[in-house]
């Protein structure tokens, strides 16, 4: 079943719709982590606790009472007393921590950056993402609108990839650089790709399909096929688009709905 989540605001605002739902909860890794750090606090209460509590601590260090070093022997039990269930806390906190702000994270970056970047249009453009074709690509954010449907993938940041003539390459988390695909090619084959899966799934008038990449900070020209935009040259180019006289308010709606089952 497809599930739909996102902000409608139907007055002045567009409608963004996630294909698939939004993940509410801990990741696999981060539940992992997060009961872990659980289990090491729920052990450092429990240790302070019976330490602190009960004689067991004072039996301890009576230990050495008959002996030249009983101070010493003393001063080590309460130490450890302390050091023990204070540090299964502090480690326990650190991975909840960890967990939550991984979580985070990607909530954050699973937002649409495309609808964050249009900010504010008129409600006749709504912005789908997470379809997937029936040859398992997965296509960037599209928004459809009066001119017929852009779909835009944002580059990968400024700072974590660099171009070699047509080459691209990004940089992995353990720093080596590893060549990708040219994403103003790769947009365009993927608008190539959902042309085609429209007039297969409706015969009809296919809309017009404008590719266009993201760009945060990065200096590329645009090329015949591809527009390059910043943040705040979105919603200028989507208002500088010809309407189209079959993109009525009807077909547009029926243009999502299809958009959305191929989830």
């Amino acid at each position: 079943m497809v599930q739909l989540s996102g902000l409608a605001h139907h007055q002045d605002t567009m409608e963004v719709i996630r294909a698939g739902g939004q993940p509410r909860g801990f990741s696999p890794a981060a539940l992992g982590a997060f009961l872990l750090g659980c289990l090491f606090v729920a052990a450092g209460v429990a240790a302070a606790y019976l330490l602190f509590t009960t004689p067991l601590v004072s039996s301890v260090s009576s230990l050495g009472r008959d002996r030249v070093s009983a101070p010493l022997f003393g001063t080590l039990a309460w130490a450890l007393a302390f050091i023990i269930p204070g540090s299964l806390i502090v480690v326990g906190l650190a991975r909840v921590l960890s967990a939550v702000e991984r979580t985070l994270a990607l909530r954050a970056r699973r937002r649409s950056p495309l609808a964050s970047a249009c900010g504010r249009l008129p409600a006749d453009h709504t912005v789908v993402a997470g379809i997937r074709l029936p040859d398992h690509r997965r296509l960037p954010e599209i928004v459809v609108g009066p001119a017929g449907l852009l779909i835009c993938a944002p580059l990968p940041p400024v700072d974590a990839c660099r171009i070699r003539g047509r080459s691209w390459e990004v940089r992995t988390s353990a720093g080596r650089w590893v060549p990708v695909e040219n994403p103003l090619e790769r947009v365009s084959r993927d608008a190539d790709r959902l042309r085609h899966w429209l007039e297969a799934e409706d015969p009809g008038a296919t809309p017009r399909i404008f590719p266009a990449v993201l760009a945060a900070g990065h200096d590329v020209p645009r090329t015949r096929e591809v527009a390059v935009l910043s943040g705040p040259q979105v919603g200028p180019y989507l208002s500088s688009l010809t309407p189209s006289r079959q993109i009525t308010p009807q077909r547009r709606a029926q243009l999502v709905e299809l958009l959305v089952r191929q989830a």
